[in-house]
Order: C-alpha cells, then structure tokens, then sequence
C-alpha cells in the first residue's frame, strides 16, 4: 500500500474514509446551511471542513478503482447528479466561499 499526502483530491467514501478521533465537532454542522450548500455533496463538505481546520489528506492506494456495486443500487446514484450535471463545480465554490478559501 502506497501513502501519499494530497490537498487538491477531494477523498470519496466509496471505498471508505476514516476521519480521525475527534474530526467532527457539532459546531462543524449548526448554523451553518450545510444543505443548502453542500445539498447532495457530503465528500465536497468534509473535504472543505477538513481544509478549514489545517488537516492533511493521506491517500492510500487500493484495489478500488472498480468497486463492486449491489445491483440495482446505483440506478440513483449521486454522482449522476453531482457530475453529469456539473453539480460539484457549484457544491466546490460554495464551500470555498462559506469557509472562505482559495
């Protein structure tokens, strides 16, 4: 397995994040319109809030690059929406703007 260290990959759980003891703050989520912002894009939101508290990404080289599916789960999917319709640009520079970063 290879590490690598990245900050312009935005992770997917597809094969699974692990986000460290204590990444997620309730104070993360209130007040904060995270569904209107990030409505269908919780790997754009916590990519964004990850880079709002100066943490780095550690990539680590899998098998998954074709992950097997349950038939009939991916009928509807999230990214049929977020990339056939070009949702992630949008999702990426709401999030910039809320957590004010370049």
């Amino acid at each position: 397995t290879t590490v690598r260290c990245v900050s312009n990959v935005i992770l997917t759980g597809v094969g699974g994040i692990l986000y460290p003891p204590g990444f997620f703050d309730t104070t993360d989520f209130i007040g904060t319109n995270y569904f209107e912002i990030c409505t269908n894009a919780d790997d754009i939101w916590l990519h964004f809030l990850a880079l709002s508290k100066g943490r780095t990404f550690s990539f680590l080289s899998s098998s998954m690059s074709n992950p097997k599916y349950w038939v009939g789960s991916q009928a509807i999917a999230l990214h049929k929406m977020n990339v056939g319709l070009d949702l992630n640009d949008v999702y990426i520079t709401k999030c910039r703007e809320f957590f004010r970063l370049n």
